[in-house]
C-alpha cells in the first residue's frame, strides 16, 4: 500500500496541478475582492474587510494543499483504473 501511495506521487502531473493552484487561487481573489463579491460577503460573514499588501499565506497554503491532495487522488484511481468512479465522485460532491 504505501508503494502504491509513493509511486502515484511522482506519477501526478505537475504542470497542471501547479496551473489549476495558480488559478484557482486567483479565481478566488477576484471572486471575494471588494469589487465582486468580497463586501456582500463580509457582511453575511460578519467579518470585516481589511486592505492588506500582503498575500493571504494561510489560504495560499491550503489552496495548494487541497490541489494536490486532488490531484494525487486523480492520480491514484487513474492508475488503478477507476478514474471514472472519481470523475463521478467527484461530480456529486460538486453538485
Amino acid at each position: 500500500m504505501e508503494n502504491m501511495l509513493t509511486e502515484n506521487v511522482m506519477n501526478i502531473s505537475w504542470l497542471p496541478t501547479i496551473t489549476g493552484f495558480i488559478l484557482a487561487f486567483i479565481l478566488g481573489s477576484l471572486w471575494f475582492s471588494p469589487k465582486m463579491f468580497g463586501t456582500k460577503w463580509a457582511e453575511g460573514s460578519n467579518v470585516t474587510l481589511k486592505d492588506s499588501d500582503k498575500m493571504p499565506m494561510a489560504a495560499m497554503v491550503t489552496q495548494a494543499i487541497g490541489t494536490f491532495l486532488l490531484a494525487w487522488f486523480i492520480g491514484i484511481t487513474a492508475s488503478i483504473e477507476y478514474l471514472l468512479t472519481a470523475i463521478i465522485a467527484l461530480l456529486a460532491i460538486i453538485l
